[in-house]
């Protein structure tokens, strides 16, 4: 037994000494590389959310544009007079907590390390982020949908307030898809034998919102303020009146973050961290819509209405932003 542990550690010493002048002879790029000097492209996929608080209201109205049609009753909204406006729904306003998830990815190129103490790096960056965020009622008042007649049925004369679906509100979403950039510096910090970044950063943040506006009514002769008709089919006649409008917004906002960065495996020249970073970014330029619609109906027995519309949004100056992901950073193998 002993004799074979021998001849195992003479052949292992040989083996050593033959190998050594070859690997003392290795090219260059067989050495770890001198990562200080280098420019390190990177790409990471992310997820997050942003908080924006949002206000939004809407308001609707109507007006005879013909003359009251005989013991049809206030088949308009307002007083029962000629073009005298008058609510069509009630007006409401709303604020909301935006909370609107994402996913995407980006793109950072680090500088080579800057001569100074503490040995930092520059970096820049761009990102794309998809939204999965839902459409948010911010300002609403009834349940606008279609209008329907009460169940279980009511005799002919039932007052309009008894149909359903009517009502109106404001409702926000952002779309798919949101951009941004920022510039930075990276400072290394070593912790129980890990690399820590610190990243402070200037950031630029892009998205748009989408706003819709909704008001449905349904009108028709009012037997408690108006004397009944005098036969069918006048009880029976009723007018949904629906208006819609959309409009949206280009949000650029601009802003300070921060990025903690952990440095985790190595798989040949890629190198991976893990890291966690958070924004507040400040609107640019104009944070708020306005729009309206408009719509006249006649020929249905009920005279000839103009009904109108208004919706306006207008979104919180700051942004706030958090997110996580995982970096892919191209280190090479050779100097």
């Amino acid at each position: 037994m002993l004799a074979k542990v021998n001849r195992i550690a003479g052949w292992s010493l040989a083996a050593a000494l033959l190998t050594a002048p070859a690997a003392s002879a290795l090219p260059p790029e067989s050495a770890p590389p001198d990562l200080d000097r280098r420019w390190i492209p990177s790409i990471a996929p992310t997820a997050g959310i942003t908080l924006q608080n949002m206000d939004s209201s809407v308001a609707s109205l109507c007006a005879r544009g013909g003359p009251p049609q005989p013991n049809l009753g206030d088949i308009a909204c307002g007083v029962p007079s000629l073009n005298t406006p008058g609510p069509l729904r009630p007006a409401n306003s709303g604020t909301d907590l935006a909370i609107s998830p994402y996913v995407g990815g980006s793109f950072q190129l680090l500088s080579p390390v800057i001569p100074v103490p503490g040995r930092p790096r520059l970096f820049v960056d761009g990102e794309v982020m998809a939204y999965f965020a839902a459409d948010r009622d911010i300002a609403k008042e009834g349940d606008p949908g279609q209008i329907t007649f009460p169940s279980p049925p009511i005799p002919n004369a039932f007052p309009a307030a008894a149909l359903g679906g009517a009502g109106s509100k404001t409702s926000s979403t952002l779309a798919t898809f949101g951009y941004g950039a920022g510039i930075g510096i990276a400072f290394p910090i070593h912790f129980r034998e890990r690399r820590i970044w610190v990243k402070p950063s200037a950031g630029w943040l892009r998205y748009t919102v989408d706003v819709e506006g909704l008001v449905v009514a349904g009108l028709k002769n009012d037997p408690l303020i108006s004397p009944p008709p005098p036969a069918p089919p006048f009880g029976n006649v009723v007018r949904e009146v629906r208006l819609e409008g959309h409009d949206s917004l280009v949000v650029n906002a601009i802003g300070p973050g921060i990025e903690f960065e952990l440095e985790t495996v190595r798989f040949g020249p890629i190198g991976t961290t893990l890291f966690l970073g958070g924004d507040a970014f400040r609107v640019l330029g104009k944070r708020s819509l306005e729009f309206s619609q408009s719509t006249m109906i006649s020929g249905d027995g009920m005279g000839s209405d103009s009904y109108a519309a208004s919706w306006s949004y207008e979104a919180d100056p700051w942004v706030f932003r958090t997110g996580i992901g995982m970096r892919f950073h191209w280190i090479g193998s050779g100097r």
